[in-house]
């Protein structure tokens, strides 16, 4: 999946989180849990997230995953502003994972850009938005 929207807070009960939109959750992580799941006496997470998938478009479609967002956003607009009023949220962000291309044979420089619409939105709802890339698959 591409774009992911991710709740979190060091008291945040995802378990009880209900805005009252129909999306379901895609992953739930609870503080207390082990980082790996591997290595149940390692590290723990030190808050609980719940993640919601907000676009399906490849991690090759930057551009169909900001639309997406977008598009999430506006229709969402009501409910995401409630979050502001939940004190055990710290952080909301946007997550667009995508594919690198540079391969260092056709494409030397990657350029991406976030639409000054999507930032304005996401801006006024107090939204973090991360970029996380992925290693371009030479093999393709």
């Amino acid at each position: 999946m591409g774009a992911i929207l991710l709740i979190s807070g060091k008291e945040f009960n995802a378990d009880r989180f209900n805005i009252g939109w129909g999306l379901k959750p895609t992953t739930i992580h609870r503080r207390g849990e082990p980082v790996r799941k591997t290595k149940s006496e390692g590290k723990k997470k030190n808050a609980s997230t719940i993640i919601y998938d907000i676009s399906a478009a490849e991690y090759s479609d930057l551009p169909k995953q900001i639309q997406d967002a977008t598009a999430f956003l506006k229709d969402n607009m009501s409910y995401l502003e409630k979050l502001e009023s939940d004190k055990t949220i710290g952080s909301i962000a946007i997550d667009f994972a995508f594919n690198s291309r540079i391969d260092r044979l056709s494409v030397e420089v990657q350029r991406d850009y976030l639409p000054s619409e999507f930032i304005r939105l996401a801006g006024s709802l107090n939204i973090e938005i991360r970029l996380t890339q992925w290693p371009c698959d030479s093999s393709e």
